[in-house]
């Protein structure tokens, strides 16, 4: 009998857009995306235990991803949070203003 097994399968999980930032790989100034990723022990192809995760910053031009620090990642999600809610409800450049200086983004 032989079984197919390994590490390496990956999931994302977008958490949001987060603000223009200088990309390391295309040396471009673009919007990123805040992600999760999971790494998965998987039979037969088929993720079963996640086996570590961490965050990553994705350059929505060239799809480079850059590694957060675990103690950075709480300002990226407010960050990310704050840039949904703006979108979601159409937020004017005083209102975005406002509210990130409220924050202290």
């Amino acid at each position: 009998m032989i079984f197919l097994f390994g590490i390496g399968q990956k999931t994302h999980s977008d958490h949001g857009p987060l603000n223009e930032q200088h990309c390391p790989y295309c040396h471009q100034k673009h919007f990123r995306i805040l992600l999760k990723v999971r790494e998965w022990f998987s039979v037969f192809f088929i993720p079963i235990i996640p086996v570590k995760s961490y965050w990553v910053s994705r350059c929505t031009y060239c799809s480079g991803e850059v590694t957060i620090r675990e103690s950075d990642v709480p300002h990226f999600q407010n960050e990310a949070e704050i840039n949904q809610k703006a979108i979601a409800e159409d937020w004017d450049d005083e209102t975005y203003q406002r509210e990130t200086h409220k924050t202290h983004l």
